[in-house]
């Protein structure tokens, strides 16, 4: 598949570090890193799973082309999203969003699913590393999105391991302390674990403490996991045609709060 390229790539204009990038570790190794709630690379971690070499636009537009999933809006390859109206999205089948992809037209939309619920065949090509600790509380996410293609900075209540399987990402990425200097929506908002800041072009005149953080930053290539510890703050975009997936995880009193969350959601009918 060609995909078409309607937004060049737009490197941070805030100074960033590197993500530490390692082999994969062992299951202890991995747990020491997420008591230390630090990001980190793991390269090459998922080069045996069957996803890798299988999902392609046609693969999912001739197997699973009839399976209803949300499509978030974008302008200008970046995702909409607000205070009030949260993450604009519309329900398109698989085959009519491979369809968009593949047409000369700009693909201002980015799929959004939860495996587990829509393509539950997906779990079969892919596999929870050895690693990763076994938890009461999961899910699966897929993503597939056209070359150019951006999300908003926003945090997550659960531990997240994210897949590239096709394609290659670039991740900013700040801590937790972060925050106040990240001017989060309001608390009573759709999205209070979004922020109003555009982490790689930030508007220093409206948002000053902004200037006082400094991101990590990672290219996930195909074949790669990303580990972003609860609450860091992301923003993301497609440096090509992508496919991916993540790993959401929760233990403890953490998983307490990701319920709390999911409840959240569904009083306020965020569906994304």
């Amino acid at each position: 598949m060609s995909a078409v390229q309607t937004a060049p790539y737009r490197p941070s204009e805030l100074a960033a570090q590197d993500v530490e990038v390692i082999g994969p570790p062992s299951a202890t190794e991995f747990r020491a890193r997420i008591r230390r709630a630090q990001p980190v690379l793991i390269r090459g971690a998922t080069e045996s799973w069957p996803a890798r070499y299988r999902w392609t636009p046609d693969h999912f537009k001739r197997n699973y082309g009839d399976r209803l999933l949300r499509v978030a809006h974008s302008r200008d390859h970046n995702v909409i999203y607000g205070a009030r109206e949260g993450i604009p999205c519309d329900d398109m089948t698989v085959g009519e969003y491979v369809s968009l992809l593949q047409s000369s037209a700009p693909a201002e939309r980015y799929l959004v699913a939860i495996i587990e619920e829509t393509i539950p065949e997906l779990l079969q090509d892919i596999s929870l590393p050895s690693f990763c600790p076994r938890a009461p509380w999961s899910m699966t996410r897929l993503w597939m999105s056209p070359q150019g293609m951006g999300s908003p900075l926003h945090f997550d209540v659960p531990q997240n391991l994210f897949a590239q399987i096709t394609g290659r990402k670039q991740v900013l990425l700040f801590p937790p302390r972060d925050a106040l200097k990240l001017y989060p929506l309001p608390p009573y908002s759709r999205l209070p674990h979004y922020s109003r800041v555009d982490a790689e072009r930030p508007d220093i005149g409206r948002f000053p403490r902004v200037k006082r953080t400094r991101p990590m930053r990672a290219v996930v290539e195909a074949g790669d996991l990303l580990f972003i510890p609860r609450l860091w703050w992301h923003q993301i975009r497609s440096l090509e045609f992508s496919i991916s997936i993540n790993f959401w995880w929760a233990e403890g009193l953490m998983y307490q709060a990701v319920r709390a969350a999911k409840v959240f959601q569904r009083l306020r009918g965020i569906r994304l």
